[in-house]
């Protein structure tokens, strides 16, 4: 009779100790509150061992008092002074990206960080779910060391889920493509020619500079670049930085784009000129004798035109009957266009008719 008690008394005690649960890491335990102690909260997770709530995360559950229930996650089976060491902060954050899971699965976009990288991937968790991004999903381009993705949040969107084994397989190439085509979207719709937007270099052409403004690729001619002379197109733009630039050109047919910086730059011209205004009389160089008239240099730099019908009071069919490249003669300036930039000078409006009629005689008799 007794050997019968002693083994139902065995027996039953391996029913107790089955009873028990199990302090599996990560697993999250609605627990009861026990007491405050120095070292933070001690918390009943419902077995052998009573779990603590660390003294880091008191100050986030001040309120916390006997008898109240709060969720807790385990964070080391094993903790110290025979406590199971628990975490509400962290089960709060995995409730929290559990609610999110149903638009997850519906293809909503999420974010997590990685936390380890494998040959053939990246790995992280969201919520209760281990996350696996395939290197193949990972960029739109080659991505040669994964590495470089460690502790770094991604945006992802899942492509397979294994409720049975808790795992997302998940895109961050998917992302980057769909915002890139509604990017577009957005950039065609909203571009006009003369606009100012804000652009990141990205290359560097013989041509010219590629510039991307929202997810489009657009061209910045070297001529366009700046109004000052410069050795090459880093002197003045730099690699992934951003300026602002102007579109010039938009062929959305064809998918072109094209800008330029040293339009939103003040035009040389526009400080240069005020050093002269409507009438002044002033001496010239002939730099080139044209068809149509002779390109003249000013004191300070500037060029302005002298039209044909402006180099004399009598009629000539070509003004190089007038002047020759480096003549050195007195114009007026007679107009300035503000927007071409462009000087218009006149010979005859500062020469009298008998004044030239004497010089030509002069030049008769010499």
């Amino acid at each position: 009779m007794e050997n019968t008690k002693k083994e139902d008394f065995k027996f039953n005690m391996e029913a107790v100790e089955q009873s028990f649960s199990k302090y599996e890491m990560g697993a999250i335990i609605n627990a009861t509150v026990v007491r405050r102690v120095p070292k933070g909260f001690v918390v009943n997770i419902g077995g052998k061992h009573d779990g603590l709530i660390r003294e880091s995360e008191t100050g986030e559950f001040s309120s916390l008092s006997r008898g109240v229930r709060i969720d807790v996650m385990i964070t080391e089976p094993k903790g110290d002074e025979g406590y199971v060491i628990v975490s509400a902060k962290r089960a709060e954050e995995v409730i929290a990206k559990n609610a999110q899971i149903p638009a997850v699965r519906d293809g909503g976009v999420f974010e997590t960080t990685i936390s380890n990288v494998t040959h053939n991937g990246l790995v992280s968790r969201f919520g209760s779910y281990k996350v696996f991004v395939p290197a193949s999903e990972i960029s739109q381009t080659f991505v040669k060391d994964l590495k470089v993705y460690n502790n770094k949040t991604l945006r992802l969107v899942a492509t397979a889920f294994d409720d049975e084994n808790k795992e997302i397989i998940a895109s961050a190439k998917a992302v980057a493509l769909k915002e890139k085509i509604a990017g577009q979207a957005e950039f065609w719709d909203n571009m006009f020619v003369n606009k100012v937007v804000k652009g990141r270099v990205i290359r560097f052409a013989p041509f010219g500079v590629f510039v991307k403004v929202s997810e489009v690729d657009c061209l910045l001619h070297n001529s366009e670049v700046s109004y000052d002379r410069y050795e090459k197109v880093s002197d003045v733009l730099k690699i992934d930085n951003e300026y602002d630039f102007k579109i010039i050109s938009l062929d959305r047919e064809n998918g072109r784009v094209q800008l330029s910086f040293k339009a939103i730059q003040e035009h040389p011209f526009v400080n240069q000129i005020k050093a002269y205004k409507l009438g002044d009389i002033i001496d010239v160089e002939i730099k080139k004798v044209l068809s149509f008239g002779a390109i003249a240099k000013l004191p300070n730099g500037l060029e302005g035109l002298i039209p044909t019908s402006e180099a004399s009071n009598r009629f000539v069919k070509a003004i190089s009957q007038v002047v020759k490249e480096g003549d050195t003669r007195k114009v007026q300036i007679i107009n300035i266009d503000n927007v071409a930039h462009k000087i218009t000078l006149s010979i005859k409006s500062v020469i009298t008719p008998e004044e030239e009629e004497l010089n030509n005689a002069n030049k008769a008799k010499n």
